[in-house]
């Protein structure tokens, strides 16, 4: 698990490096295992029985959908590139995270644009 603190103060020109550094130090691998979830090599066992998968950026194609010969051209016209993302084998379905910080009030409107991929899984 990692043990740095992101900074408290951001903002502006500053938000990118915030970003960065919440994004460096926050991780779904961790958060399943502290939950008693165990992860291994991107497999995700819950009382010894897969129930997923757990990869982020270009992981997603090189893990999971290529395997498994899935081409993502034929359901998106360009490559994702998720912070993380959690692929749950009991009900089909890719959980797409993708990580924000903000320190102050305000709103994140930046959203995912939807495809038929999570038809394909």
């Amino acid at each position: 698990m990692n043990n740095r603190i992101p900074t408290k103060h951001g903002g502006g020109s500053k938000t990118n490096k915030n970003g960065l550094l919440f994004e460096q130090i926050t991780s779904l691998d961790d958060a399943l295992e502290e939950a008693g979830i165990e992860v291994i090599q991107h497999r995700v066992f819950k009382n010894n029985v897969l129930i997923g998968y757990s990869v982020s950026k270009s992981k997603l194609y090189s893990i999971f959908l290529k395997p498994r010969g899935i081409n993502y051209k034929e359901y998106n016209s360009k490559q994702w590139q998720p912070d993380e993302c959690f692929i749950n084998e009991q009900n089909k379905f890719a959980y797409i995270i993708d990580k924000k910080f903000q320190n102050s009030s305000g709103i994140v409107d930046e959203k995912l644009l939807g495809c038929h991929l999570k038809n394909g899984i």
